[in-house]
Order: structure tokens, then C-alpha cells, then sequence
């Protein structure tokens, strides 16, 4: 009986453990953790300069139950809730269903082309989400580039650097910024060279691209050099993310990627 209620208590503990660290993850105490997946191309989509990307999305699930990511409710599927969508089982680490279900769900456009925000309730975040990127017209990476999926937790709510970004005609820059909880807010994106000293800067307002339940707020600056002509000559230069909005939450990154072999580095940010 002794041994009984000392395992009995140790799985108590675990699962206080767990619902706690769960919990800091669910900063909004909604009982769900939300996740935003920032680049989603689950179909082959051609990009600049003759480039076709493709994202796949992984999960694992060391949660005590099915998962299923997809959300529901509120996502609903072709006039059906989606139910009937396969579940991740627990303990297996496979990849995630095709986005592309929500193609049929999109009343504006299909948001499989955009970054995604679903959430999971707080008892099955036990999860590990991953994301791979993959040029296949170069295959110059073909293990992929790792996309950060971005947990609830890991928002940004101050201002956010990315340092030492490289500056020259051989590539090109981008900066994505997103709002997952579509506030409707508005950030100024400020660019610094190397001295610190600020030279140039710019609103932007992220907006959801669809109208579905699944799309977060988002704005791009996808070419840098050409939205702040202030780089030329430049070598490198750091982007400084200001929230001008009270209690925004955000997410951004930089991308830089060569014009030749489509080759991506990401510059993430902190706060």
C-alpha cells in the first residue's frame, strides 16, 4: 500500500510539474498554448530568381493523449468540424497532417501560402514542433533549413535585435514580422549600422491575410536593400523592432538568401 501511494504521488507530482510548465507557456491563461508556424508552404511554390520552396512540418508528442493540431475548434473544414482528422498518437514523432486541408476552409485565399497560428489545450503541450525548409530547384540544402516554430512563451513584447546582418548584391534581405494574436498593432522596424547609429526607419502594420481563425498578422519587408536605399555601401547593418502598440505581442526574423544558390541564413532575434 506504501509503494502504491508513493507512485500514485510521484505521478501527481509529474503531473503538477508538467500543468506548470505548461502553464508558463500559456501566458494569456486561455487554457491553450498557441504556436505560430511563420512560413508555411506545404505545396511546392515557386519564389524569386526560379527558386521553388516546400516546408514540412514535424511533431512529436509526449503528451498522455492524442493531439491534434489542426486546433478544433474553431477551425472548421470544408462546413464539417474536423473531427475526422487523424490524430497524433503519443510517443511517436511523425510528420504533421498536410496544411493544405485548409485550403478548402480559406474564403479569401488559401491560407496554406501564409504563416499559421492554432493552438493546443494546456494539458496536451507537451509537444516538440519542428519545421524544414527546402529549395529544390538548387537543392543547395537538401537536410533543409530549420524554420523556429514559435511557442506562446516566446513572443516578443519589447524591443527586438537582429545583429550583424550582411549586406551586398549577391543576396538579398528580408524582415517578416508577425502579430499572432491579430491586435491590429503596428511596430517600427529601425536600421542601424555598425557605428550604432540609427539610419533610417519605417512603420509597418501587420494584418491577417485571411479572414479564417488560422492567420496570424503579418507585414514583410522582403528586400531590404531596396525599401532602405540608406544600406548602400553598408556592410553590415543590425534591425531593431520597436512594439508601438501597448501589450503587443510579436514575432519577426530576418532571412538573407544568396541570389545564386538560393542558400538561406536566418538571423533570429532577442529582446
Amino acid at each position: 500500500m506504501a509503494i502504491r501511494i508513493k507512485l500514485l504521488l510521484l505521478g501527481l507530482s509529474v503531473f503538477l510539474l508538467n500543468t506548470a510548465v505548461a502553464g508558463a507557456q500559456d501566458i494569456n491563461g486561455d487554457g491553450r498554448v498557441m504556436y505560430l508556424l511563420p512560413v508555411n508552404v506545404p505545396r511546392s511554390t515557386p519564389g524569386a530568381f526560379g527558386s521553388t520552396w516546400l516546408t514540412e512540418l514535424w511533431v512529436d508528442n509526449a503528451s498522455d493523449s492524442p493531439l491534434n493540431l489542426v486546433g478544433c475548434p474553431p477551425v472548421i473544414i470544408g462546413g464539417q468540424a474536423c473531427d475526422g482528422i487523424p490524430f497524433h498518437t503519443p510517443g511517436v514523432t511523425e510528420k504533421a497532417f498536410s496544411y493544405e486541408l485548409f485550403d478548402s476552409a480559406a474564403t479569401e485565399s488559401p491560407s496554406s501560402a501564409g504563416p499559421l497560428v492554432f493552438s493546443v489545450a494546456i494539458d496536451q503541450a507537451d509537444i516538440v514542433l519542428r519545421s524544414r525548409l527546402y529549395e529544390l530547384s538548387k537543392h543547395a540544402q537538401p537536410a533543409g533549413v530549420e524554420i523556429p516554430v514559435v511557442r506562446e512563451d516566446q513572443f516578443f513584447s519589447r524591443t527586438s535585435r537582429f545583429i550583424a546582418v550582411p549586406n551586398s548584391a549577391a543576396a538579398r534581405s528580408a524582415l517578416r514580422v508577425y502579430d499572432p494574436f491579430r491586435v491590429g498593432g503596428a511596430v517600427r522596424v529601425e536600421i542601424l549600422n555598425e557605428q550604432g547609429t540609427l539610419i533610417a526607419s519605417k512603420i509597418l502594420n501587420p494584418i491577417p491575410q485571411t479572414i479564417d481563425a488560422t492567420s496570424a498578422g503579418y507585414t514583410a519587408l522582403l528586400d531590404l536593400a531596396s525599401a532602405f536605399p540608406q544600406l548602400l555601401g553598408v556592410d553590415r547593418f543590425n534591425v531593431r523592432v520597436v512594439p508601438l502598440t501597448p501589450g503587443m505581442l510579436y514575432w519577426a526574423f530576418v532571412s538573407v538568401t544568396d541570389q545564386e544558390s538560393q542558400t538561406v541564413l536566418l538571423v533570429t532575434g532577442d529582446q
